[in-house]
Parts: C-alpha cells; sequence; structure tokens
C-alpha cells in the first residue's frame, strides 16, 4: 500500500514518451509475487506474449528487445553487471546501440530507443549511481496465509482489467490537466516523473 502511488505514476510515466523514463525495480524474498505482480502490470502498459523475459546474455539482447517492444521487461534477476546497469540507464533515458552489421567492416547497424524498463529480483539488484538515480524501487512483503490460487486470481484480473484499465487513463487524464500547475522547488534528478 505505501508504495502504490509509486507504482501507479511509474505506470502513467510508461504512456509519456517525451520524457526520460525510470526503472521499475521489484524485490522481495521468494513468494512474494514479485513476477505476477510485474505481469499484471506489463499487462496493463505493453502486454506481449511473453511479459517476463530472463536475463539478457548481452547488452546487444538488450537493445534488440528494447527495438521490438515497448516496455523491457526482466524477471529472476541474480546481479546485473556493471556494463548491463549501463545499458539499463541508457535504455531509460534514451540512447543507443551500434554493432557492425553482419559480414560488413564499414556499415553500422544502429538501434536507437528510450524504454520503460521494470525488473525483479530477490536481492536488489542496482548498485551503480547512475542507475540508482534512475530507479523505482519496491519490495514487496512477504505474503502471509493468504495464498490464492494462480488461476482465481488470473480470472479475477481479467475480469477487473477492462476497469483497471480505463481507471489508469482516467487518472492519467487528470494528472495530465494539473500537471503544468505543479512546480518544483529544486528539482532534482528525473525531474519529469518527480513532478508527474
Amino acid at each position: 500500500d505505501k508504495d502504490r502511488l509509486l507504482v501507479l505514476a511509474w505506470i502513467l510515466e510508461s504512456f509519456r514518451p517525451d520524457t526520460p523514463f525510470l526503472v521499475l525495480a521489484i524485490s522481495g524474498q521468494q513468494g512474494s509475487a514479485k513476477s505476477s505482480s510485474q505481469d499484471k502490470i506489463r499487462q496493463l502498459v505493453d502486454n506481449n506474449s511473453v511479459n517476463l523475459r530472463a536475463a539478457p546474455k548481452s547488452i546487444e539482447d538488450v537493445f534488440v528487445g528494447a527495438g521490438v517492444n515497448w516496455v523491457v521487461s526482466f524477471e529472476n534477476l541474480s546481479h546485473l553487471t556493471p556494463a548491463m546497469q549501463d545499458a539499463l540507464c541508457t535504455l531509460a533515458t534514451g540512447g543507443g546501440y551500434a554493432s557492425r552489421k553482419l559480414f560488413t567492416n564499414d556499415e553500422e547497424n544502429i538501434i536507437s530507443v528510450k524504454r520503460p524498463v521494470i525488473i525483479n529480483s530477490i536481492p536488489r539488484v542496482v548498485t551503480a549511481q547512475d542507475l540508482t538515480d534512475r530507479v523505482v524501487s519496491i519490495e514487496l512483503p512477504a505474503i502471509d496465509n493468504s495464498r490464492r490460487e494462480e488461476s482465481e486470481i488470473k480470472a479475477a484480473f481479467e475480469r477487473d482489467k477492462p476497469q483497471i484499465f480505463g481507471g489508469l487513463l482516467d487518472l492519467f487524464v487528470a494528472t495530465l490537466a494539473r500537471l503544468d500547475s505543479v512546480k518544483l522547488d529544486k528539482p532534482p534528478r528525473m525531474a519529469d516523473f518527480t513532478r508527474l
């Protein structure tokens, strides 16, 4: 409950292609519904046949995936290398990746993207200061004895998803209507998100 507004703000910010994005980093112990929560969020923003992806093997994989998806989504990360953290920074605020085209020496293949990113892990995997400044960190609490069957949760979410999505759009419209009236005295890094 204490992080609900941050998650809602991350979702709304992911609808604004003209601003830098933040990385939503969900952590928590085993069984705290990290992957399930991430899947539901992705369904509301950029539903895909594979909403949760395994950790990429290379930086190129990150950018190739970002080139064909709006939301970059990785689950069950155990660590992030410094190079991978740099790549997530680049994705969130905009940048590109260049590599040599196959079978050529003098041509480049360039992927230029800016995407919302969502990750989950048991330990906190974001350690680089540059990425830390671009992260909304959410730690999910342990689920007590009130667990429900996945099929029941899925059915309830599918039933309510149109209302949830409509509510998000209503909130987005209301937020955009008031956004110009919000002034920040000392804008921090990622000021667009802070203002939203």
